[in-house]
């Protein structure tokens, strides 16, 4: 590829050749108007070439600027990142004004996208073969080459398939692998986007059954000779060889179209058994095609970037996994926790807690009702603790929102005794988790009533 520097040269050069030929022949050294004409060729050759890269570099451009101000449409958040996209730009157009060879790398960037919705939308209308990366660029799997179909913007993806099945005499004993350059996650996640994708098979046949009929002892019995395999490696029998069941000692077909977007696509075809020289099978698979989607505008997949990231900050110190905890405690019997007769909610004393745990107006602990309100949806683990007093049995009660989900009864009133219950609950934000007994339990300096809890895993609202 020619730099500027070097079409300038030669221009140069060509110029004073000129001069210097037209010297020449005043001094009687002449050239023919052959050769001038030749040079003056190569000379108009050359202004064209670089016209026509030049033309090739600002459409590049182009395609990028359009692309930036798709961004500058969204909200302040994406200030940063076209920032960086206009140096960027910048810098190739003064790579582009030193070096051709940038315009390869230009164009390759311009192709580039999550699918054929946003390859268009970038102003690519015209059908070609364009670089998609559907699960996200500069994510997890490499891109792929696809076809994109416009204005239609349909995705293509692979290349038909043709093979002749050889003769063998077992089932299904002449098998041929489909392989594709995409990886299969990106192939998936692209069936599990679109609205719709297709592979038809057409089956050639001379004399070779899709399915035939054999006569048993309990009567008739059918049996399938083709079968395809999807992505998950299963394999599936064709049916409905309306032509070919026939057994016509001509050439004839039967074409299947395949629509079930968690099978597709098809990774092998297998024939068998397929004996005799008289007998012909062939087979065609098409390229997968799947219909148009529109990617999520780029403000909402920033907001969704945005969303993750502060999920994994909330792991790491947010309001994640164990983040939000309190340990509640009564060691006085200033007032009785409860009567015989009646069950009521134990309270407590003090409360050591995190940072994220309220005082109970709008979520955490409160000492004075004994009641837990939950903010953040998840499971939590609730764990009680108490003696009970010598001379009484004792009962203790988990609620949750006004219903006992856990309890526990102690028979023995001769002593002392420690009574515990432990609960894993789900809750979402406002549920009330709390404890009652119906007898005394006891509290001083030395024996603690306890109750504590704590996050064991966040979930998505």
């Amino acid at each position: 590829m020619w730099s500027f520097q070097k079409s300038f040269l030669f221009l140069t050069i060509t110029f004073t050749f000129l001069v210097t030929a037209m010297s020449q022949e005043d001094s009687g050294e002449k050239y023919t108007m052959e050769q001038v004409a030749n040079i003056i060729q190569k000379f108009n050759e050359t202004f064209e070439a670089d016209k026509l890269e030049k033309v090739k570099l600002q459409s590049t451009i182009s395609n990028l600027q359009a692309e930036l101000e798709l961004f500058k449409n969204q909200s302040n958040a994406n200030a940063k990142l076209i920032e960086e996209k206009t140096v960027e730009i910048n810098e190739i157009k003064i790579q582009g004004t030193n070096n051709f060879n940038s315009v390869d790398r230009l164009d390759k960037m311009s192709r580039i996208g999550t699918s054929c919705s946003y390859i268009a939308n970038l102003g690519n209308l015209e059908s070609g073969t364009f670089l998609l990366d559907t699960d996200g660029t500069g994510t997890a799997e490499a891109p792929y080459e696809a076809f994109c179909k416009m204005p239609e913007r349909t995705t293509v993806i692979g290349n038909d398939f043709t093979t002749t099945f050889d003769h063998c005499d077992t089932s299904f004993c002449s098998e041929k692998p489909i392989q594709y350059a995409a990886p299969m996650p990106q192939i998936k996640l692209l069936l599990e986007k679109s609205p719709s994708c297709s592979q038809s098979i057409k089956f050639d046949c001379q004399l070779a059954q899709i399915v035939d009929v054999l006569i048993t002892q309990n009567g008739y019995e059918k049996v399938s000779y083709l079968q395809w395999r999807d992505s998950s490696g299963n394999y599936h029998n064709m049916t409905g060889g309306g032509n070919c069941d026939k057994k016509w000692p001509q050439m004839m077909s039967d074409t299947f179209e395949l629509v079930d977007r968690t099978l597709l696509p098809v990774t092998a075809v297998r024939y068998g058994p397929l004996r005799f020289e008289s007998q012909q099978a062939k087979i065609f698979v098409s390229q997968l095609k799947c219909d148009p989607y529109d990617d999520p505008p780029f403000g909402d997949r920033l907001d969704d970037i945005d969303s993750k990231l502060e999920k994994l900050k909330s792991t790491q110190g947010g309001t994640g996994t164990g983040t939000i905890w309190f340990d509640a405690s009564r060691f006085t019997r200033k007032t009785s926790t409860s009567s015989s007769s009646n069950w009521k909610v134990v309270t407590y004393d003090d409360v050591t807690k995190s940072p994220e745990t309220g005082d109970g107006s709008s979520d955490g602990i409160s000492t004075s009702t004994g009641i837990f309100t939950c903010a953040v949806k998840g499971a939590y683990k609730f764990e009680f603790a108490a003696m009970k007093n010598s001379g009484n049995t004792a009962n203790i009660r988990l609620f949750k929102n006004g219903s006992q989900q856990k309890a526990m009864h102690n028979s023995e009133s001769s002593y002392y005794q420690t009574i515990y219950l432990t609960a894993i609950l789900e809750l979402i934000p406002g549920d009330k988790v709390e404890v009652q007994t119906n007898y005394k339990v006891y509290g001083d300096s030395n024996f603690l009533i306890t109750f504590t809890g704590f996050l064991l895993a966040e979930e998505e609202h």
